[in-house]
Protein backbone atom coordinates (compact mmCIF):
# COMPACT_ATOMS: atom_id res chain seq x y z
CA UNK A 1 0.00 0.00 0.00
CA UNK A 2 1.49 3.36 -1.01
CA UNK A 3 1.71 6.14 1.54
CA UNK A 4 2.21 9.86 1.83
CA UNK A 5 5.70 11.24 1.29
CA UNK A 6 7.13 14.03 3.45
CA UNK A 7 4.33 16.49 2.77
CA UNK A 8 5.25 20.16 2.95
CA UNK A 9 2.52 21.56 0.68
CA UNK A 10 -1.18 20.93 0.15
CA UNK A 11 -1.95 19.11 -3.11
CA UNK A 12 -4.89 19.62 -5.40
CA UNK A 13 -8.16 17.87 -4.54
CA UNK A 14 -7.56 15.11 -7.10
CA UNK A 15 -4.25 14.16 -5.49
CA UNK A 16 -5.74 14.35 -2.02
CA UNK A 17 -8.35 11.82 -3.13
CA UNK A 18 -5.60 9.26 -3.73
CA UNK A 19 -4.40 9.53 -0.13
CA UNK A 20 -7.96 9.38 1.22
CA UNK A 21 -8.52 6.02 -0.44
CA UNK A 22 -5.26 4.64 0.92
CA UNK A 23 -5.88 5.68 4.51
CA UNK A 24 -9.52 4.61 4.46
CA UNK A 25 -8.41 1.10 3.47
CA UNK A 26 -5.90 1.10 6.31
CA UNK A 27 -8.73 2.07 8.67
CA UNK A 28 -10.71 -0.93 7.49
CA UNK A 29 -7.87 -3.30 8.39
CA UNK A 30 -7.38 -1.81 11.84
CA UNK A 31 -11.06 -1.86 12.82
CA UNK A 32 -11.65 -5.46 11.66
CA UNK A 33 -11.37 -7.06 15.10
CA UNK A 34 -12.53 -10.62 15.59
CA UNK A 35 -13.02 -13.17 18.39
CA UNK A 36 -10.96 -15.99 16.93
CA UNK A 37 -7.69 -15.50 18.82
CA UNK A 38 -8.89 -15.42 22.42
CA UNK A 39 -9.63 -18.27 24.82
CA UNK A 40 -10.45 -21.63 23.23
CA UNK A 41 -13.78 -21.92 25.06
CA UNK A 42 -14.75 -18.44 23.89
CA UNK A 43 -13.60 -19.10 20.29
CA UNK A 44 -15.31 -22.49 20.14
CA UNK A 45 -18.72 -20.81 20.33
CA UNK A 46 -17.71 -17.98 17.91
CA UNK A 47 -17.43 -15.47 20.74
CA UNK A 48 -21.12 -15.58 21.66
CA UNK A 49 -20.20 -14.96 25.29
CA UNK A 50 -21.45 -11.51 26.23
CA UNK A 51 -24.30 -12.98 28.31
CA UNK A 52 -22.52 -16.13 29.49
CA UNK A 53 -19.25 -15.70 31.32
CA UNK A 54 -17.40 -16.45 33.40
CA UNK A 55 -14.51 -16.48 30.93
CA UNK A 56 -11.60 -14.07 31.01
CA UNK A 57 -11.76 -13.61 27.24
CA UNK A 58 -15.38 -12.46 27.41
CA UNK A 59 -14.51 -9.26 29.30
CA UNK A 60 -13.17 -7.85 26.00
CA UNK A 61 -16.78 -7.80 24.75
CA UNK A 62 -18.58 -7.24 28.06
CA UNK A 63 -16.57 -6.26 31.16
CA UNK A 64 -19.49 -7.41 33.35
CA UNK A 65 -18.23 -10.94 32.65
CA UNK A 66 -15.55 -10.44 35.30
CA UNK A 67 -18.30 -10.09 37.92
CA UNK A 68 -19.57 -13.61 37.07
CA UNK A 69 -16.44 -15.44 38.19
CA UNK A 70 -16.88 -17.11 41.58
CA UNK A 71 -13.26 -18.04 42.21
CA UNK A 72 -9.92 -16.55 41.31
CA UNK A 73 -8.48 -17.98 38.10
CA UNK A 74 -5.70 -17.83 35.55
CA UNK A 75 -5.72 -18.74 31.84
CA UNK A 76 -3.24 -18.84 28.96
CA UNK A 77 -4.02 -19.33 25.24
CA UNK A 78 -1.78 -20.09 22.27
CA UNK A 79 -2.71 -20.87 18.68
CA UNK A 80 -1.87 -20.86 15.01
CA UNK A 81 -3.41 -20.03 11.65
CA UNK A 82 -3.39 -21.15 8.01
CA UNK A 83 -4.41 -18.51 5.47
CA UNK A 84 -5.60 -19.38 1.96
CA UNK A 85 -6.37 -16.85 -0.77
CA UNK A 86 -7.81 -17.15 -4.27
CA UNK A 87 -7.40 -13.87 -6.14
CA UNK A 88 -8.80 -12.54 -9.42
CA UNK A 89 -6.99 -9.78 -11.33
CA UNK A 90 -7.83 -8.80 -14.91
CA UNK A 91 -9.82 -12.04 -15.30
CA UNK A 92 -6.82 -14.14 -14.19
CA UNK A 93 -6.71 -16.16 -10.98
CA UNK A 94 -3.91 -16.98 -8.53
CA UNK A 95 -3.76 -19.07 -5.35
CA UNK A 96 -1.58 -18.52 -2.28
CA UNK A 97 -1.34 -20.33 1.07
CA UNK A 98 0.44 -19.17 4.19
CA UNK A 99 1.06 -21.16 7.36
CA UNK A 100 1.12 -18.83 10.33
CA UNK A 101 3.70 -19.33 13.05
CA UNK A 102 2.40 -20.29 16.51
CA UNK A 103 1.23 -17.20 18.35
CA UNK A 104 0.44 -16.08 21.85
CA UNK A 105 -3.26 -15.19 21.84
CA UNK A 106 -4.43 -14.40 25.36
CA UNK A 107 -3.50 -14.38 29.01
CA UNK A 108 -5.78 -13.48 31.89
CA UNK A 109 -5.90 -13.28 35.66
CA UNK A 110 -9.05 -12.72 37.74
CA UNK A 111 -9.54 -12.25 41.49
CA UNK A 112 -12.87 -12.14 43.30
CA UNK A 113 -14.26 -11.91 46.81
CA UNK A 114 -16.79 -14.37 48.23
CA UNK A 115 -20.57 -14.18 48.50
CA UNK A 116 -23.41 -13.00 46.26
CA UNK A 117 -22.28 -9.35 46.46
CA UNK A 118 -18.81 -9.90 45.03
CA UNK A 119 -16.15 -7.47 43.89
CA UNK A 120 -14.02 -8.83 41.06
CA UNK A 121 -10.89 -7.55 39.33
CA UNK A 122 -9.45 -8.83 36.07
CA UNK A 123 -6.20 -8.25 34.18
CA UNK A 124 -6.24 -9.50 30.59
CA UNK A 125 -4.16 -9.31 27.44
CA UNK A 126 -5.91 -10.46 24.26
CA UNK A 127 -4.93 -10.67 20.59
CA UNK A 128 -7.81 -8.98 18.76
CA UNK A 129 -6.58 -9.22 15.15
CA UNK A 130 -3.92 -11.04 13.15
CA UNK A 131 -2.42 -9.33 10.10
CA UNK A 132 -0.36 -12.27 8.79
CA UNK A 133 -1.41 -12.73 5.19
CA UNK A 134 0.01 -13.31 1.71
CA UNK A 135 -1.79 -12.54 -1.53
CA UNK A 136 -0.54 -12.99 -5.11
CA UNK A 137 -2.12 -11.76 -8.34
CA UNK A 138 -1.28 -11.46 -12.06
CA UNK A 139 -2.90 -10.57 -15.38
CA UNK A 140 -2.75 -8.59 -18.63
CA UNK A 141 -3.92 -4.98 -18.25
CA UNK A 142 -5.08 -3.43 -21.57
CA UNK A 143 -6.33 -0.17 -19.98
CA UNK A 144 -3.53 1.47 -17.98
CA UNK A 145 -0.19 0.93 -16.25
CA UNK A 146 1.53 1.74 -12.98
CA UNK A 147 4.08 3.86 -14.83
CA UNK A 148 1.31 5.87 -16.50
CA UNK A 149 -0.36 6.37 -13.11
CA UNK A 150 2.90 7.81 -11.74
CA UNK A 151 3.19 10.08 -14.80
CA UNK A 152 -0.33 11.45 -14.27
CA UNK A 153 0.32 12.03 -10.57
CA UNK A 154 3.60 13.81 -11.34
CA UNK A 155 1.79 16.04 -13.86
CA UNK A 156 -0.98 16.86 -11.38
CA UNK A 157 1.55 17.80 -8.69
CA UNK A 158 3.66 19.87 -11.11
CA UNK A 159 0.61 21.80 -12.36
CA UNK A 160 -1.03 22.32 -8.96
CA UNK A 161 2.17 23.53 -7.28
CA UNK A 162 3.57 25.46 -10.26
CA UNK A 163 6.78 23.43 -10.37
CA UNK A 164 9.31 23.43 -13.20
CA UNK A 165 9.58 20.20 -15.26
CA UNK A 166 12.46 19.00 -13.08
CA UNK A 167 10.79 19.99 -9.81
CA UNK A 168 9.59 16.55 -8.63
CA UNK A 169 11.30 15.53 -5.36
CA UNK A 170 10.66 13.67 -2.11
CA UNK A 171 9.58 16.93 -0.47
CA UNK A 172 6.54 17.42 -2.71
CA UNK A 173 5.62 14.03 -4.19
CA UNK A 174 5.03 10.46 -3.00
CA UNK A 175 8.18 8.40 -2.78
CA UNK A 176 7.00 6.08 -5.58
CA UNK A 177 6.51 8.99 -7.98
CA UNK A 178 9.91 10.48 -7.18
CA UNK A 179 11.56 7.10 -7.73
CA UNK A 180 9.76 6.74 -11.06
CA UNK A 181 10.95 10.19 -12.12
CA UNK A 182 14.58 9.56 -11.13
CA UNK A 183 14.47 6.07 -12.67
CA UNK A 184 13.33 7.35 -16.11
CA UNK A 185 9.86 5.79 -15.84
CA UNK A 186 8.24 9.22 -16.14
CA UNK A 187 9.74 11.90 -18.38
CA UNK A 188 8.66 15.43 -19.21
CA UNK A 189 7.24 15.91 -22.70
CA UNK A 190 7.41 19.59 -23.73
CA UNK A 191 4.95 19.00 -26.57
CA UNK A 192 2.10 17.95 -24.29
CA UNK A 193 3.44 19.79 -21.21
CA UNK A 194 3.02 16.64 -19.16
CA UNK A 195 4.94 13.65 -17.92
CA UNK A 196 4.77 10.54 -20.09
CA UNK A 197 5.48 6.85 -19.37
CA UNK A 198 7.18 4.26 -21.61
CA UNK A 199 3.98 2.17 -21.65
CA UNK A 200 0.60 3.71 -20.87
CA UNK A 201 -1.40 0.50 -21.27
CA UNK A 202 -1.21 -3.11 -22.55
CA UNK A 203 1.16 -4.43 -19.89
CA UNK A 204 1.55 -7.73 -18.11
CA UNK A 205 1.35 -7.19 -14.35
CA UNK A 206 1.89 -9.36 -11.30
CA UNK A 207 2.29 -8.65 -7.63
CA UNK A 208 2.35 -9.89 -4.10
CA UNK A 209 0.97 -8.37 -0.91
CA UNK A 210 2.59 -9.45 2.35
CA UNK A 211 1.20 -8.40 5.71
CA UNK A 212 2.53 -9.15 9.20
CA UNK A 213 1.71 -8.20 12.77
CA UNK A 214 -1.21 -8.08 15.15
CA UNK A 215 -3.52 -5.93 17.28
CA UNK A 216 -3.59 -6.50 21.06
CA UNK A 217 -5.42 -5.03 24.02
CA UNK A 218 -4.34 -4.98 27.65
CA UNK A 219 -7.25 -4.24 29.98
CA UNK A 220 -8.07 -3.88 33.65
CA UNK A 221 -11.68 -4.73 34.56
CA UNK A 222 -13.65 -4.09 37.72
CA UNK A 223 -16.94 -5.88 38.39
CA UNK A 224 -19.60 -6.01 41.08
CA UNK A 225 -22.54 -8.37 41.74
CA UNK A 226 -25.81 -7.15 43.27
CA UNK A 227 -29.26 -8.36 44.35
CA UNK A 228 -28.33 -11.88 45.39
CA UNK A 229 -26.29 -12.54 42.26
CA UNK A 230 -29.01 -11.32 39.87
CA UNK A 231 -27.30 -8.16 38.57
CA UNK A 232 -23.69 -7.94 37.44
CA UNK A 233 -22.00 -4.75 36.23
CA UNK A 234 -18.50 -4.15 34.98
CA UNK A 235 -16.18 -1.42 33.77
CA UNK A 236 -12.82 -1.67 32.05
CA UNK A 237 -10.04 0.53 30.76
CA UNK A 238 -8.16 -0.82 27.77
CA UNK A 239 -4.74 -0.04 26.33
CA UNK A 240 -4.66 -1.39 22.76
CA UNK A 241 -1.41 -1.55 20.81
CA UNK A 242 -0.54 -2.73 17.33
CA UNK A 243 2.29 -3.51 14.93
CA UNK A 244 1.30 -3.75 11.27
CA UNK A 245 3.80 -4.34 8.44
CA UNK A 246 2.69 -4.15 4.81
CA UNK A 247 4.79 -4.86 1.75
CA UNK A 248 3.77 -4.70 -1.91
CA UNK A 249 5.96 -6.11 -4.68
CA UNK A 250 4.55 -5.09 -8.08
CA UNK A 251 5.96 -5.94 -11.51
CA UNK A 252 4.86 -4.90 -14.98
CA UNK A 253 6.24 -5.50 -18.46
CA UNK A 254 5.26 -4.06 -21.81
CA UNK A 255 3.02 -6.45 -23.70
CA UNK A 256 2.00 -4.58 -26.86
CA UNK A 257 3.65 -4.59 -30.28
CA UNK A 258 3.67 -0.82 -30.68
CA UNK A 259 7.03 0.89 -31.11
CA UNK A 260 7.70 2.09 -27.58
CA UNK A 261 10.78 0.07 -26.73
CA UNK A 262 11.23 -2.70 -24.20
CA UNK A 263 10.01 -1.77 -20.74
CA UNK A 264 9.69 -3.58 -17.43
CA UNK A 265 9.85 -2.47 -13.82
CA UNK A 266 9.52 -3.66 -10.26
CA UNK A 267 8.17 -1.52 -7.44
CA UNK A 268 8.60 -2.41 -3.76
CA UNK A 269 6.74 -0.47 -1.09
CA UNK A 270 7.13 -1.12 2.62
CA UNK A 271 4.97 0.42 5.35
CA UNK A 272 5.16 -0.26 9.08
CA UNK A 273 2.62 1.18 11.52
CA UNK A 274 3.12 1.03 15.27
CA UNK A 275 0.72 2.55 17.74
CA UNK A 276 -1.11 2.49 21.04
CA UNK A 277 -4.34 3.91 22.38
CA UNK A 278 -6.88 4.01 25.17
CA UNK A 279 -10.58 3.16 25.52
CA UNK A 280 -13.27 2.44 28.10
CA UNK A 281 -16.08 -0.12 28.23
CA UNK A 282 -19.17 -0.60 30.38
CA UNK A 283 -21.37 -3.67 30.57
CA UNK A 284 -24.18 -5.36 32.46
CA UNK A 285 -25.47 -8.94 32.79
CA UNK A 286 -28.91 -9.65 34.26
CA UNK A 287 -30.38 -12.94 35.52
CA UNK A 288 -34.13 -12.18 35.65
CA UNK A 289 -34.96 -15.84 36.26
CA UNK A 290 -32.89 -18.96 36.75
CA UNK A 291 -31.33 -20.12 33.50
CA UNK A 292 -31.86 -16.89 31.55
CA UNK A 293 -29.26 -14.17 31.09
CA UNK A 294 -29.52 -10.80 29.37
CA UNK A 295 -26.48 -8.66 28.57
CA UNK A 296 -25.51 -5.30 27.07
CA UNK A 297 -22.23 -3.44 26.68
CA UNK A 298 -20.94 -0.19 25.17
CA UNK A 299 -17.37 0.46 24.01
CA UNK A 300 -16.08 4.00 23.71
CA UNK A 301 -14.07 4.94 20.59
CA UNK A 302 -10.40 4.01 20.89
CA UNK A 303 -8.04 6.93 20.30
CA UNK A 304 -4.96 5.49 18.58
CA UNK A 305 -1.60 7.30 18.28
CA UNK A 306 0.34 5.93 15.33
CA UNK A 307 3.90 6.24 14.07
CA UNK A 308 4.36 5.25 10.43
CA UNK A 309 7.66 4.25 8.81
CA UNK A 310 7.72 3.76 5.07
CA UNK A 311 9.97 3.64 2.04
CA UNK A 312 9.78 2.65 -1.62
CA UNK A 313 12.13 1.29 -4.27
CA UNK A 314 11.79 1.04 -8.05
CA UNK A 315 13.95 -1.01 -10.40
CA UNK A 316 13.32 -0.14 -14.04
CA UNK A 317 14.52 -1.41 -17.42
CA UNK A 318 13.96 1.09 -20.25
CA UNK A 319 16.22 0.64 -23.30
CA UNK A 320 14.58 3.24 -25.56
CA UNK A 321 14.31 6.93 -24.55
CA UNK A 322 10.72 8.10 -24.20
CA UNK A 323 11.66 11.52 -25.58
CA UNK A 324 14.81 12.62 -27.45
CA UNK A 325 16.10 14.40 -24.35
CA UNK A 326 15.51 11.55 -21.89
CA UNK A 327 18.06 8.99 -20.88
CA UNK A 328 17.83 5.29 -20.21
CA UNK A 329 19.44 2.67 -18.03
CA UNK A 330 19.52 -1.12 -17.73
CA UNK A 331 18.59 -1.27 -14.95
CA UNK A 332 17.88 1.90 -12.98
CA UNK A 333 17.47 1.49 -9.22
CA UNK A 334 16.04 4.28 -7.12
CA UNK A 335 15.23 3.96 -3.43
CA UNK A 336 13.57 6.56 -1.25
CA UNK A 337 14.77 7.62 2.18
CA UNK A 338 12.89 6.29 5.19
CA UNK A 339 9.87 8.44 5.89
CA UNK A 340 8.45 8.86 9.39
CA UNK A 341 4.99 10.28 9.98
CA UNK A 342 2.92 10.61 13.17
CA UNK A 343 -0.84 10.99 13.40
CA UNK A 344 -3.82 9.74 15.40
CA UNK A 345 -7.20 8.23 14.64
CA UNK A 346 -10.48 7.78 16.46
CA UNK A 347 -11.77 4.25 16.02
CA UNK A 348 -15.51 3.46 16.06
CA UNK A 349 -18.10 3.20 18.80
CA UNK A 350 -19.19 -0.38 19.44
CA UNK A 351 -22.15 -1.87 21.30
CA UNK A 352 -23.47 -5.38 21.81
CA UNK A 353 -26.41 -7.18 23.37
CA UNK A 354 -26.66 -10.83 24.30
CA UNK A 355 -29.14 -13.51 25.33
CA UNK A 356 -28.17 -16.77 26.98
CA UNK A 357 -29.88 -19.87 28.35
CA UNK A 358 -27.83 -21.79 30.93
CA UNK A 359 -28.68 -25.13 32.53
CA UNK A 360 -26.28 -26.38 35.21
CA UNK A 361 -24.45 -29.60 34.27
CA UNK A 362 -26.11 -29.55 30.82
CA UNK A 363 -24.65 -26.56 28.97
CA UNK A 364 -25.76 -23.30 27.42
CA UNK A 365 -27.15 -21.69 24.28
CA UNK A 366 -26.07 -18.13 23.53
CA UNK A 367 -26.80 -15.39 20.98
CA UNK A 368 -25.02 -12.08 20.53
CA UNK A 369 -25.44 -9.04 18.28
CA UNK A 370 -22.77 -6.35 17.84
CA UNK A 371 -22.99 -2.94 16.13
CA UNK A 372 -19.90 -1.03 14.93
CA UNK A 373 -20.12 2.65 13.91
CA UNK A 374 -17.58 2.29 11.12
CA UNK A 375 -18.39 5.40 9.09
CA UNK A 376 -17.67 7.65 12.10
CA UNK A 377 -13.95 6.81 12.20
CA UNK A 378 -11.75 9.89 11.85
CA UNK A 379 -8.07 10.66 11.27
CA UNK A 380 -6.28 13.58 12.92
CA UNK A 381 -3.12 14.93 11.28
CA UNK A 382 -0.78 17.68 12.40
CA UNK A 383 -1.19 21.38 11.74
CA UNK A 384 -1.05 22.27 8.07
CA UNK A 385 -2.81 19.08 6.95
CA UNK A 386 -6.40 20.07 7.65
CA UNK A 387 -7.52 19.65 4.03
CA UNK A 388 -5.94 16.20 3.91
CA UNK A 389 -7.78 15.12 7.07
CA UNK A 390 -11.12 16.48 5.89
CA UNK A 391 -10.83 14.69 2.55
CA UNK A 392 -9.91 11.36 4.17
CA UNK A 393 -12.68 11.57 6.76
CA UNK A 394 -15.21 12.53 4.09
CA UNK A 395 -14.17 9.55 1.98
CA UNK A 396 -14.61 7.21 4.97
CA UNK A 397 -18.10 8.56 5.69
CA UNK A 398 -19.14 8.12 2.04
CA UNK A 399 -17.43 4.80 1.28
CA UNK A 400 -18.22 2.78 4.41
CA UNK A 401 -21.25 2.09 6.53
CA UNK A 402 -21.90 0.69 9.98
CA UNK A 403 -21.53 -3.07 10.31
CA UNK A 404 -23.61 -5.68 12.12
CA UNK A 405 -22.25 -8.88 13.61
CA UNK A 406 -24.28 -11.87 14.78
CA UNK A 407 -22.85 -14.80 16.76
CA UNK A 408 -24.47 -18.04 17.86
CA UNK A 409 -22.95 -20.61 20.20
CA UNK A 410 -23.81 -23.79 22.08
CA UNK A 411 -21.97 -25.83 24.70
CA UNK A 412 -22.87 -29.30 25.99
CA UNK A 413 -21.41 -30.47 29.28
CA UNK A 414 -21.70 -34.25 29.85
CA UNK A 415 -19.69 -34.89 33.00
CA UNK A 416 -16.13 -33.50 32.81
CA UNK A 417 -16.29 -33.08 29.01
CA UNK A 418 -17.33 -30.00 27.09
CA UNK A 419 -18.40 -29.93 23.42
CA UNK A 420 -18.92 -26.64 21.59
CA UNK A 421 -20.08 -25.27 18.24
CA UNK A 422 -20.76 -21.81 16.86
CA UNK A 423 -21.37 -19.64 13.81
CA UNK A 424 -20.84 -15.96 13.06
CA UNK A 425 -21.53 -13.44 10.28
CA UNK A 426 -20.61 -9.78 9.76
CA UNK A 427 -22.23 -7.48 7.21
CA UNK A 428 -20.14 -5.81 4.52
CA UNK A 429 -18.57 -2.45 5.47
CA UNK A 430 -18.94 -1.07 1.92
CA UNK A 431 -21.72 1.43 1.30
CA UNK A 432 -22.03 0.62 -2.43
CA UNK A 433 -25.09 -1.56 -2.93
CA UNK A 434 -23.68 -2.93 -6.20
CA UNK A 435 -20.79 -4.76 -4.53
CA UNK A 436 -21.91 -4.84 -0.91
CA UNK A 437 -23.08 -8.45 -1.04
CA UNK A 438 -19.61 -9.68 -2.06
CA UNK A 439 -17.93 -8.64 1.18
CA UNK A 440 -19.84 -10.31 3.98
CA UNK A 441 -17.65 -12.18 6.47
CA UNK A 442 -18.90 -15.46 7.89
CA UNK A 443 -17.63 -18.64 9.50
CA UNK A 444 -18.12 -21.58 11.81
CA UNK A 445 -16.38 -22.83 14.93
CA UNK A 446 -16.16 -25.80 17.23
CA UNK A 447 -14.16 -27.25 20.07
CA UNK A 448 -14.01 -29.44 23.12
CA UNK A 449 -12.53 -29.40 26.59
CA UNK A 450 -11.87 -31.40 29.71
CA UNK A 451 -12.62 -29.93 33.12
CA UNK A 452 -10.96 -31.13 36.32
CA UNK A 453 -11.32 -30.02 39.90
CA UNK A 454 -8.95 -27.05 39.61
CA UNK A 455 -7.83 -27.14 35.98
CA UNK A 456 -9.32 -27.19 32.48
CA UNK A 457 -7.85 -27.78 29.03
CA UNK A 458 -9.78 -26.52 25.99
CA UNK A 459 -9.25 -26.73 22.23
CA UNK A 460 -10.94 -24.73 19.46
CA UNK A 461 -11.12 -24.50 15.68
CA UNK A 462 -12.51 -21.55 13.70
CA UNK A 463 -12.96 -21.25 9.95
CA UNK A 464 -13.51 -17.74 8.65
CA UNK A 465 -14.33 -16.68 5.06
CA UNK A 466 -14.13 -13.15 3.73
CA UNK A 467 -13.70 -11.40 0.38
CA UNK A 468 -11.20 -8.58 0.09
CA UNK A 469 -10.64 -5.77 -2.41
CA UNK A 470 -7.20 -4.20 -3.05
CA UNK A 471 -5.85 -1.72 -5.62
CA UNK A 472 -2.11 -2.00 -6.40
CA UNK A 473 -2.15 1.60 -7.66
CA UNK A 474 -4.58 4.48 -8.18
CA UNK A 475 -5.44 5.64 -11.69
CA UNK A 476 -6.82 9.09 -12.54
CA UNK A 477 -9.70 9.36 -14.97
CA UNK A 478 -10.25 5.61 -15.35
CA UNK A 479 -11.13 2.68 -13.14
CA UNK A 480 -8.19 1.60 -11.00
CA UNK A 481 -7.17 -2.05 -11.33
CA UNK A 482 -8.61 -4.20 -8.56
CA UNK A 483 -7.59 -7.44 -6.93
CA UNK A 484 -10.64 -9.32 -5.63
CA UNK A 485 -9.60 -12.15 -3.34
CA UNK A 486 -11.53 -14.89 -1.58
CA UNK A 487 -9.80 -15.49 1.74
CA UNK A 488 -10.21 -18.44 4.08
CA UNK A 489 -8.54 -18.55 7.48
CA UNK A 490 -8.26 -21.64 9.66
CA UNK A 491 -7.52 -20.94 13.33
CA UNK A 492 -6.68 -23.44 16.06
CA UNK A 493 -6.24 -22.60 19.71
CA UNK A 494 -5.56 -24.28 23.04
CA UNK A 495 -6.21 -22.79 26.49
CA UNK A 496 -4.99 -23.92 29.88
CA UNK A 497 -6.96 -22.44 32.77
CA UNK A 498 -6.53 -22.93 36.52
CA UNK A 499 -8.66 -22.16 39.52
CA UNK A 500 -6.57 -20.44 42.17
CA UNK A 501 -8.87 -20.80 45.17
Amino acid sequence: MRKIGILTLVFSLSVLNVWSQLYSRQMLQMTDLNPHFRGARYSGVSGAFSAIGPDLSSVTDNPAGIALIKSSQFSFTAGGMVHQSNSTYMNSTAVADRLGVPTFNAIGFGVTTEGSHRWSVGLTLNRLADYNQSLTFSGFNPMNSMAASHAITATEITNSLGLPPDGISDSNAPFEVTNAYLGWLVNWDSTSNSYQAPASDSVYQNGRYESRGGFYEAAMSLGRSYLSDRVHVGFSVGIPFMNHKNRLIFNEEEGSSTDRGLYRSEQRTRVQNEGFGINAKFGIVLKPVDGVRLAAAVHSPTRMFITENYNAKITSYVDTPVTPSSGFCLPCEEESPRGVYEYSMRMPWRANVGLGFVIDRVGFLSMQYEWTGLNEVQYFFGSGFGELGREINKDIAETYRNTHNVRLGVELAPGPLRFRAGAHATSSPLASEEINGLFWKHGISGGFGVVGKNMALDFSYVQNRQNQRDMPYENFGEASPQVISENTQHYVGVTLSMRLQ
